[in-house]
């Protein structure tokens, strides 16, 4: 069945930052003028669900710490693309739903998704979601609202949630869903993803979600599903989750190896030019640096309009050994970062191409 939406686990929404750094790095504490919400700012995250009900291998650690974690997409092929980005509520089609809204996450795929979110003094709260359809618009609100992160939090923080949205799909028919959870921040140390590497938290929560499905005449329909999602958070400035697991139905080892969803960031962009203020007056790609470098390098680029893109990287002899970016992106400044974490030492090209036409190119050199 489908898991209930929640934050990290629809789209990995966890849009919790920063903290105040310990004697201990990454022994960050979380409150709620840790914050830093820029509307506009946009997100690329890579997703990778198990369509095999075999597993996805994954390898989420134990507790404490300090520990590693690294999640790029060699390790997890054939995964999508997504595109988020942070908005102002007011300018939402379900602003009226979520009136004490003070940001919300848009998804754009085959439907324009928006999650709403709420913070104050005591805790980081999510609202619920609302799904954009021409034919059927829905706003699933969160009662009561979801405690995303209470504040102040850090290592072993626990906090329990138990809310229920209601779906009317037609006349007479009532969808419950009802999710109780209980999170604990558990782990810490670094984490490795594309856009670079971070002091982090783990957080655990094991999830239950009962979905009652009532329809007049017959008895109700009632399926429920139990499982453990972790979900990482830094210091360092970026207002959405690193990343996030979640297990196979059923799993009660919090060890387990074997995932249903895996995502990740990829990307992050402001959608402007960050030193002009203005957008971009053409295509670019930029030097990397460093250069040379061992093993992490930034790529920037310049979209001077909304293109569908890819960037690529290949070695010297032609063949593909990462795609860091794909899919449509809007015009502004992007910045990726490439981990060559298991390539051997050379000369490597990287290109940028788009759907008009656009094909950029230039080498840089790891050094081991």
């Amino acid at each position: 069945m489908v898991k209930s939406f929640r934050f990290g686990s629809f789209c990995t929404v966890f849009p919790v930052l920063l903290g105040i750094q310990s004697m201990l790095f990454a022994q960050i504490t979380i409150n709620q003028n840790d914050l830093n919400i820029s509307f506009g700012q946009q997100f690329t995250e890579y997703n990778l669900s198990d369509s095999t009900a075999t597993g996805i291998p994954v390898a989420p650690g134990t507790t404490g710490g300090p520990q590693n974690w690294v999640f790029d997409q060699s390790g997890y092929p054939n995964g999508e693309l997504f595109q988020v980005t942070l908005v102002d509520p007011s300018g939402t089609p379900f602003q009226s739903d979520f009136p004490s809204a003070d940001y919300a996450f848009q998804f754009t795929d085959s439907l324009e998704i928006f999650t709403y979110f709420q913070l104050t003094n005591s805790a980081l709260l999510s609202l619920g979601f609302g799904v954009a359809d021409p034919q059927n618009p829905m706003a699933l609100v969160n009662n009561p609202p979801e405690v995303a992160v209470p504040f102040p939090t850090a290592m072993g923080v626990t906090w329990t949630n138990n809310f229920v949205f209601v779906i009317s799909p037609a006349p007479g028919i009532e969808i419950r869903d009802s999710t109780s959870s209980v999170s604990v921040v558990d782990a810490w140390g670094t984490i490795d993803i594309p856009i670079g590497s971070f002091n982090c938290l783990r957080v655990r929560s094991d999830v239950t979600n009962i979905n009652t499905t009532i329809i007049p005449g017959i008895p109700p329909i009632v399926e429920t599903s139990n499982y453990i999602e972790y979900f990482w958070i830094t210091n360092a400035g970026i207002p959405y989750s690193l990343a996030n697991i979640s297990s196979l139905e059923g799993e009660t080892d919090p060890n387990f190896t074997l995932a249903e969803d895996v995502a990740f960031l990829v990307n992050t962009t402001t959608g402007i030019d960050d030193e002009a203020g203005e957008l971009p007056a053409t295509f670019d790609l930029g030097q990397n640096y460093p250069n040379p470098f061992n093993p992490s390098t930034t790529i920037e680029y310049r979209l001077s309009q909304r293109a569908d893109i890819t960037l690529t990287v290949y070695n010297l002899n032609g063949e593909q050994v990462a795609v860091l970016a794909s899919g449509v992106q809007p015009a502004g400044t992007h910045r990726v970062v490439f981990q060559a974490r298991n390539l051997p030492s050379g000369i490597y090209f990287y290109r940028l191409r788009t759907n008009s036409g656009v094909d950029l190119t230039k080498q840089m050199i790891l050094l081991r």
